[in-house]
């Protein structure tokens, strides 16, 4: 189009050549270096066999057989009986993805540990525990410490179910509890004041702005930065609620303006929306309901 006279065959030829070279792949011995846990993988084949066999469900009988089972484990001192009242009995096969992962990853960095020690037992007994811990003082925080020695427990209640755990559960505790955060982080903590007008900033902006994507994700950021800070729920919660036409079972967040599907965290309550009536879906302009406290 610049300069249509010249021969730019040359140029298609080329890349041509280009699309059809293989990917170069880099050289081993550039590859990252070992973590600081071993991979599943890598682990002993009964070490495998027993997580995955801690994995998968197990029959429980009928109704009756299990109602039979917890009246004899409550009255004549089975495992119910000495288990911790904090300790969480739900089956190994119903944690979530995350939790099966940290643990998995304890296990190994548990593994790799005793491995580069002496490799002989690779028991989890307190003595072994302790110098694990010793190991890891030096590049982990406290918080992160005891989160690893939690993760540990978890898996040892995967591996071996039968066994008594609760001293390494108490382990996690003291570290979790002893815990102090290194880094100070409520100098960079911004009031809800300035958060509020922000977010009312950010709206603002982006309704002046031309109509494009990027102007609509900083609306979009601007309004969740705004309900937030009136509404403050998890992440996973908010990113469950749907904006839309509402179900006859489920009774609408604010009938002003636009309808939303109300999410479980939001039936519990009552209160009125805090943002006033909410923007049509013609025009962006939420800040004409804020309220009076909310514009300052």
């Amino acid at each position: 189009m610049l300069f249509p006279a010249e021969d730019w065959l040359w140029l298609l030829q080329r890349r041509r050549e280009l699309a059809v070279q293989p990917v170069q792949t880099a050289p081993p011995s550039a590859r990252k270096a070992p973590g600081l846990s071993i991979p599943f993988a890598a682990w002993e084949p009964a070490d495998r066999r027993r997580w995955q066999r801690g994995l998968t469900p197990q029959a429980t009988g009928t109704h009756l057989e299990r109602a039979t089972r917890r009246r004899h484990e409550l009255t004549d001192g089975g495992p119910l009986s000495v288990a911790l009242p904090t300790e969480r009995r739900r089956p190994t096969h119903q944690w979530s993805t995350a939790t099966i992962r940290s643990a998995r990853y304890a296990y190994g960095a548990f593994l790799k540990f005793v491995r580069e020690r002496d490799g002989a037992d690779c028991a989890v007994t307190p003595q072994a525990v302790a110098a694990w811990v010793e190991t890891m003082l030096g590049r982990m925080t406290p918080l992160s410490l005891g989160n690893r020695v939690r993760d540990l427990h978890a898996a040892m209640r995967i591996l071996d179910p039968d066994g008594d755990w609760r001293w390494l559960r108490s382990d996690a505790d003291i570290l979790l509890r002893d815990a102090r955060p290194i880094r100070e982080k409520t100098t960079r903590m911004a009031s809800i004041p300035d958060i509020r007008r922000a977010a009312i900033r950010r709206m603002r902006r982006a309704e002046q702005a031309p109509a494009l994507i990027t102007s609509a994700l900083m609306f979009q950021d601007g309004f969740i930065m705004l309900l937030l800070s009136y509404r403050p729920v998890r992440r996973r919660n908010l990113a469950a609620t749907r904006l839309g036409p509402t179900s006859s079972s489920t009774p609408p967040l604010h009938s002003a303006g636009c309808a939303t599907r109300t999410p479980r965290w939001a039936t519990a309550t009552t209160s009125p929306c805090p943002f006033g009536s909410c923007p049509g879906r013609a025009s962006l302009s939420p800040c004409s309901g804020l309220s009076s406290s909310a514009r300052t």
